[in-house]
């Protein structure tokens, strides 16, 4: 029996909760005005069923529905073209989503990725012959626009579009390298422009250089050099037609070779990547000899034997030469090429960059750090905000933790990948008599040979430093001068590495109450770091500790979060501890946890809040959201309520998952155990790990998002995705 069009969408509300639209018969889009607004489009089962017109086909609204899209306008040309990026749209096809209207086109589906902006793009290549059409090779889609569903009636053809490949009980995730393509589109259009077989060809202009006898030499040695053997020879991998740099962490193949004579990067860590192509002395000048240039031409001459070779006299804009072989290097703004910033922890912590964690001692800084280890190694997912992170090595210098009875269990417990994380031991050198000999690692003197590590390694995604104190040689920490002289360094060597640099500090016993002037030593620690954030006891709970911004000089404040450690026997007789992050996020701020303890007038406040609380959930669970608008009717404020509700022990359990599940809160039931070990699932188990997901208390859907997901709804053999006859 043919489904009627409201059956198939109510279906696709309760299946998928999608937000739909109408489509009236002849058209590929809605008529009616504010569709893609709240309140424009369907998101209730009953009321599709009731109101659904029967000859209107069914759109998705990609944006509330969480979903983006591939649309492939012309196969031919789309699918060497992402081939040589990495897209196999054949592999793809087999396990992705498909929907067919026309038989010469085709959309893959996917779930957009959480917190993730994805804004529509399309590749259009110039017509073949004058006066025909421009050719659009592929979109992708995403944001404030729809996707016609089965069984809509094609108005072109006049049959229904059909799944090729129905989805399963959730859409999958967008594959990494479409979304590398999307996030740098800017910069990927002009390589995929310039593979038009019968337009012009991507021919950027490489960086200017001075004149002189210079370019005799440049160019000689391009002509004796095969840019290919360069790339090759710094470690740059061949993946078909395409390469691999050897600082990548994605794997992705984001080098393109044009002509066999320049070559063009989009790895964000590579030092090649930039907005225009290099030729073979520019490989030699960045790899060989940092960018500088004199350098580059002195060896270039010497190995060609070309005497008398000598560098220009001219001084270019941005150099200005003292006389004593020291320049001062400045660039016009409008040559710097902008970017966005690359998160490890989205709204937390940068990659490139270094952020500071600071707290008393005893109180779970490390354990933190352990957690965001795991996460990283693991490319799993953030607590509370479930985004996913990109996976990546760790590299922990720890002074105070022993490596085999502490770190390496602790990591253990949380299901880190032990093959991704390394512990820096100390530095072997040479003494004045050529004997081998062992000593501490310090900041002042081997940044360098620190940077080359982490460029040996190659995919370095997170570098713990604990404490930073305990690694600055003899620089004076309460000096402000010469801390911020250490950590200048520091800093570029995360640019170059694209890493993100965590140290940890701890607090001084008295400072006041600001936050940030109770970190031990100079406030030049604070201050050089883009992130600061304190690890702190919850006044109201001794066992809860609170993980609170002091300061985020690049995203806006989104809150603290808090946590538990919790103790965790791995057998052997190794017992450990993890953290374990709560499901909610918090609201007081670093600077109200310094404070000394409130009045009795704000004790007050929290007892009746906590009768209030009690009472109201006396009868059962309730949706936060819900409890905040009571709050607010009755005058409590919420940070008082949240305050309330650790007193109570009150849970949080989460209902549904994504950005779509709700939070509830209910009473604690009296015969619940208030010690819980971590999730047994995500042990290592010493050959490979999963990916790791925060273990968050009370919440449901972490299991759910590791492909457990059953989200009450049928399976979807019990919607007849063949039934495809027209309205």
């Amino acid at each position: 029996m043919t489904a009627s069009s409201g059956a198939w969408a109510a279906r696709y509300i309760e299946k998928y909760r999608l937000a739909l639209v109408q489509i009236p018969l002849g058209h590929k889009a809605p008529l009616h005005q504010g569709w893609n607004k709240p309140g424009g489009y369907i998101t209730d089962a009953d009321e599709a069923i009731r109101d659904w017109p029967a000859t209107h086909g069914i759109g998705a609204v990609l944006a509330p529905s969480g979903l983006c899209s591939l649309d492939i306008d012309s196969p031919e040309h789309a699918e060497p073209v992402l081939a040589a990026l990495g897209v196999d749209l054949q592999a793809l096809r087999v396990v992705t989503p498909t929907i067919q209207g026309n038989p010469a086109r085709y959309r893959l589906m996917f779930q957009a990725p959480p917190d993730v902006t994805l804004s529509r793009k399309t590749l259009v290549w110039p017509p073949k012959q004058e006066g025909e059409k421009p050719i659009t090779l592929f979109e992708l889609r995403a944001g404030d626009v729809q996707d016609i569903l089965p069984p809509t009636v094609h108005p072109e053809t006049g049959n229904p579009y059909v799944w090729l490949v129905p989805p399963n009980s959730e859409f999958p995730l967008l594959p990494e390298t479409v979304l590398e393509l999307w996030q740098h589109w800017d910069s990927y259009r002009k390589e995929l422009e310039s593979m038009c077989p019968w337009g012009r060809g991507f021919r950027p202009e490489t960086a200017p250089r001075d004149n002189g006898a210079w370019p005799n030499v440049i160019a000689a040695f391009n002509d004796a050099h095969q840019i290919e053997g360069l790339i090759e020879s710094h470690g740059y991998k061949r993946r078909g037609n395409r390469w691999v740099a050897p600082t990548s962490t994605s794997e992705l193949a984001g080098v393109v070779v044009l002509d066999g004579v320049r070559v063009y990067s989009h790895h964000a860590s590579d030092p090649l990547a930039g907005d225009h192509s290099h030729d073979a002395f520019d490989v030699f000048r960045i790899l060989d000899h940092n960018g500088d240039t004199k350098a580059a031409v002195k060896a270039a001459a010497e190995a060609l034997g070309i005497p008398g070779a000598s560098v220009s006299n001219q001084n270019p804009i941005g150099k200005q030469a003292d006389g004593q072989g020291a320049e001062i290097v400045c660039r016009r703004v409008a040559d710097i090429v902008a970017k966005p910033i690359r998160w490890l922890w989205p709204g937390k912590i940068a990659r490139g960059k270094v952020s500071m964690l600071a707290g008393h001692p005893g109180l779970g800084k490390s354990q933190v750090t352990v957690s965001m280890a795991a996460v990283v190694s693991t490319g799993g997912l953030w607590p509370v905000s479930s985004d996913q992170c990109e996976r990546g090595s760790v590299i922990i210098l720890s002074a105070e933790d022993d490596p085999a009875d502490t770190i390496r269990p602790r990591l253990e417990a949380v299901g880190a990948d032990l093959n991704r994380v390394h512990t820096l031991d100390a530095v072997r050198e040479p003494n004045k008599n050529g004997v081998l000999v062992t000593r501490s690692f310090n900041l002042a003197v081997d940044i360098e040979r620190f940077g080359g590590l982490a460029k040996q390694m190659g995919d370095v995604a997170l570098i713990v430093i604990d404490p930073i104190t305990a690694y600055l040689g003899g620089v004076d920490s309460h000096k402000n001068a010469d801390v911020r002289g250490l950590l200048a360094p520091l800093a570029s060597m995360a640019a170059e590495r694209n890493a993100a640099i965590v140290c940890v500090s701890h607090l001084t016993k008295s400072g006041g109450n600001e936050a940030m002037l109770r970190v031990m030593g100079s406030l030049g620690f604070v201050a050089a770091a883009r992130a600061a954030y304190l690890v702190g006891k919850d006044p109201e709970d001794d066992k809860r500790r609170l993980f609170l911004p002091m300061k985020n000089n690049l995203a806006d404040d989104t809150g603290g979060l808090a946590f538990w450690v919790r103790g965790h026997d791995l057998g052997n007789g190794i017992w450990t501890s993890c953290v374990e992050w709560d499901s909610e996020p918090v609201t007081m701020t670093a600077d109200e946890l310094m404070r000394p303890e409130g009045d009795p007038e704000e004790r007050s406040a929290l007892n009746d809040a906590m009768d209030w609380l009690r009472a109201l959930l006396c009868s059962g669970e309730l949706d936060s959201k819900q409890i905040r608008a009571d709050a607010r009717q009755s005058g409590i404020s919420w940070r008082t309520v949240e305050r309330a509700k650790g007193c109570l022990g009150i849970k949080s359990v989460k209902e549904g998952f994504g950005k779509t599940g709700a939070w509830s809160w209910r009473l604690p039931s009296l015969s619940s155990s208030t010690l819980r070990s971590p999730n047994p699932d995500t042990r290592f188990d010493g050959l490979s790990a999963t990916p790791y997901v925060a273990r968050v208390s009370g919440d449901r859907s972490a299991k759910d998002r590791q492909g457990n997901c059953t989200d009450g709804l049928s399976d979807v053999n019990d919607f007849n995705f063949d039934d495809a006859e027209a309205f």
